[in-house]
């Protein structure tokens, strides 16, 4: 299937996008990059990569070209009968064809793309980033370099841990594999009969227990996946 900017879409609006749910791939135009996506509920989800925009949750791509301002498009195309695979396959191809343009805003190729559309993109990739082609060609860092490096990437791991709560920095230290069943049944047993639970006590529980806070707190209120338990 020959891809190209003229992939049958349809042109639409903002302002004027229904409310009705429509499947199909979309291109999103700003400043003549494209960011191409697929979905069950088109319109919505083109509302939502706005939104993100508009909220600094996007990707660092499509955030630079919208904070230049410059018109927005949109496009789509409609595929109702289509399956999640197909239109997976088919905006991958029109993804791979923007990345060869260097126009693309995606960053990275659809999700399990097909045979053919695998090949496709390795065949456009395929020489780009090999010897002298790479941008690390001839580079070989020295102690102090590797050294500095390292250093950058703790202060820079620090920086984001500092802007953790408690609650987040346990959550995030603690995480283990699914914790068993035995496991549950003893922190359901220590907590049956409390009414108020401290904070503290599930940071204890959490602690020994080796899981996350947030574990504890799931298997306190019989949340989804230890609502079997009640």
């Amino acid at each position: 299937m020959k891809i190209d900017e003229n992939v049958l879409m349809k042109s639409v609006c903002l302002k004027d996008m229904p409310f009705i749910k429509i499947s199909g791939v979309y291109r999103i135009e700003i400043n003549k990059y494209f960011y191409v996506g697929q979905s069950t509920n088109v319109f919505k989800r083109i509302k939502r990569h706005i939104s993100n925009c508009k909220s600094g949750k996007s990707n660092s791509l499509m955030m630079n070209e919208f904070n230049k301002g410059g018109e927005l498009k949109f496009y789509y195309l409609e595929m109702p009968s289509s399956s999640d695979i197909e239109r997976v396959d088919l905006e991958s191809k029109i993804i791979v064809y923007y990345k060869h343009l260097g126009k693309s805003l995606n960053k990275d190729i659809g999700r399990s793309p097909c045979k053919e559309t695998r090949k496709l993109i390795s065949d456009n990739y395929k020489g780009k980033f090999v010897g002298k082609c790479n941008g690390n060609y001839g580079n070989k860092w020295t102690n102090e370099q590797k050294n500095a490096q390292s250093l950058k990437l703790k202060e820079s791991h620090k920086r984001r841990c500092g802007n953790l709560s408690e609650k987040q920095l346990l959550s995030y230290s603690l995480r283990k594999p699914k914790i068993n069943n035995d496991k549950i049944l003893e922190i359901i047993f220590r907590l049956e009969n409390e009414e108020y639970i401290p904070k503290e006590t599930c940071i204890n529980l959490a602690e020994e227990f080796k899981t996350s806070i947030a574990t504890i707190y799931r298997i306190r209120r019989r949340e989804r996946p230890f609502d079997k338990y009640k």
